[in-house]
């Protein structure tokens, strides 16, 4: 990810309704799923730490982070477990943590299946791995170009990479605001023969106060539908178990 959307992610983490309501919803996932507070957790890519303040509910959690802008602004919010290292090796032995998450960070890595490898080796057995990512190749743009995305994902080629792992649920989630945003990015690619990579920032610059809370309001309404099985969505979350018998268990 370039430099730009790493300064507009740092601005935006605690405001802009779609992180506001990805919190809320991946909240209520977790708290559907984990049972204990006593986790080891692994953040894979937590970059300024928008997502360990929920996770510390569940246990003490390990961020990790390829960029050190992200991971020094992630220390200075108070997240002091926060380490610079890339995701294709992780630097823990095996079965290392009750809980994995890696959230929109899978389409960033080149090697998915040895990334996906890599977090069933750190998993405890019976531990869980919480995913999201971005959905479908035809709502490709230059903001994936920008952000350096490899791929999106349908359900099917999602569920397909996560085969080694048991009892895994996969779902379509931003199902509400799927029409518009499919539509203006439709509208992009027949209007625009070459858009200009500045224009995407658009995506994620705060809008103005009554239109971002609306936009909040029906995206973290999803945390009430999360889990149905809608056939669209602007992305994908799943939540996996690795075979076995987690100590952690109540």
């Amino acid at each position: 990810m370039d430099s730009a959307l790493h300064i507009l992610l740092n601005r935006q983490q605690e405001d802009h309704w779609w992180f506001a309501g990805r919190r809320k919803i991946f909240s209520k996932v977790l708290h559907n799923t984990v049972k204990t507070a006593n986790n080891s957790i692994l953040d894979i890519g937590c970059g300024t730490g928008g997502m360990i303040g929920i996770l510390k509910d569940f246990g003490h959690t390990i961020g990790i982070e390829v960029n050190p802008e992200a991971a020094e602004f992630a220390r200075g919010r108070g997240y002091d477990s926060v380490i610079v290292h890339d995701a294709k090796t992780l630097p823990f032995a095996d079965q290392s943590f009750d809980i994995v998450t890696a959230f929109d960070i899978i389409e960033h890595i080149e090697d998915d299946r040895q990334f996906v490898n890599e977090i069933i080796r750190v998993l405890k057995p019976g531990g869980k791995f919480f995913l999201s990512t971005a959905a479908f190749n035809f709502l490709w743009s230059v903001f994936d170009e920008r952000a350096h995305h490899y791929r999106r994902y349908t359900r099917k080629s999602l569920a397909g990479m996560l085969n080694r792992f048991n009892d895994s649920e996969v779902c379509y989630y931003n199902t509400l605001l799927f029409p518009p945003i499919a539509v203006i990015r439709l509208l992009q690619k027949v209007i625009h023969k070459k858009q200009d990579p500045k224009s995407e920032l658009f995506e994620l610059r705060q809008p103005p106060k009554i239109l971002n809370y609306a936009l909040k309001c029906i995206f973290s309404f999803e945390k009430y539908i999360t889990g149905m099985r809608i056939p669209f969505g602007v992305s994908l979350f799943a939540v996996c178990s690795k075979p076995g018998t987690s100590i952690a268990s109540p």
